[in-house]
């Protein structure tokens, strides 16, 4: 496996393992460069949306069936 595929591979594991909060703070924060805590509710809210509906395709990714503990 080499180390790019690891570094993406561990940065989607990571938005699958913590809260969609911190999720969405550091998506707004590097693709924008503004301050999570200065953004208006709405714009949260906006940003929440972005990273749940990221994270749902995550879980669709054959890969991470083939991972699952639940089998």
């Amino acid at each position: 496996m080499n180390t790019q595929f690891a570094d993406v591979f561990r940065l989607a594991a990571w938005r699958l393992l913590v809260p969609i909060e911190t999720v969405a703070a550091l998506d707004c924060s590097t693709l924008t460069g503004r301050d999570w805590s200065a953004l208006a509710p709405d714009a949260q809210s906006e940003w929440i949306n972005r990273a749940r509906a990221s994270t749902s395709r995550l879980t669709r990714m054959p890969h991470w069936k083939k991972l699952s503990c639940t089998a």
